[in-house]
């Protein structure tokens, strides 16, 4: 059998995930990036299995991203090999809510960290709710994931699996990671081709894809 990643080795493509639990932002994001969705008030179907595009981007770069369906983290691993960049979405909201929820997303997130020390890694929080929380006084209070919230329940973490499995061969420094962590709410953002990049303009979208493009690398 030929080797299904060849085509990664093409120095202008660059493979991405985009991985996260259902209903988490992940196929609005990847319409969002290709450019044919405005964001504000989509709604989608939860991804039973995956969501592929080619997109192409500036300098000539072509990602192929795969946007996996929320509902069998446990198949996400066969997609690691050849990856050269994760999103990893969250709800900021909901999963706070919800214990089985943010179990689950903590679990996949350190799977995610442990299979894939050596790529950039954007850790997503989409603050879908949050908008409709600002506006209920009973949720007035509402805790969103932060950067602390993560590192608490998530990053701290990575020393202790270090611990419980030894002969895992892995780096659990952060620092050596590649992260970044960013926080918005995709239904107020406008898609790539909406924004006049060239005047000066960008937002979240555009920073989540200029930090891929800046630190994936061609296998």
């Amino acid at each position: 059998m030929g080797n299904n990643h060849n085509k990664y080795f093409n120095q202008n493509k660059r493979k991405v995930l985009i991985l996260g639990l259902s209903s988490s932002g992940k196929t609005t994001l990847l319409r969002m990036i290709k450019g044919d969705e405005k964001g504000k008030g989509s709604l989608h179907t939860p991804t039973d299995m995956f969501n592929n595009e080619q997109i192409k981007i500036k300098k000539n770069i072509e990602l192929d991203i795969w946007d996996l369906g929320g509902k069998l983290p446990h198949l996400w691993v066969h997609h690691f090999k050849g990856s050269q960049g994760i999103i990893y979405m969250i709800d900021g909201v909901s999963t706070l809510n919800n214990d089985q929820k943010k179990q689950s997303a903590i679990q996949e997130l350190l799977n995610v960290l442990v299979g894939n020390a050596n790529i950039p890694i954007i850790v997503f929080i989409n603050n879908k709710n949050r908008n409709f929380a600002e506006n209920s006084s009973k949720q007035s209070d509402q805790r969103c994931i932060d950067e602390e919230w993560l590192k608490d329940n998530v990053f701290d973490k990575l020393d202790n699996i270090r611990k419980y499995i030894p002969l895992l061969q892995f780096n659990t420094n952060l620092d050596n990671y590649k992260i970044k962590i960013l926080i918005g709410n995709l239904i107020m953002e406008k898609g790539l081709d909406q924004l006049q990049i060239s005047k000066g303009e960008t937002n979240i979208i555009y920073d989540c894809v200029n930090y891929l493009i800046d630190n994936m690398k061609p296998l």
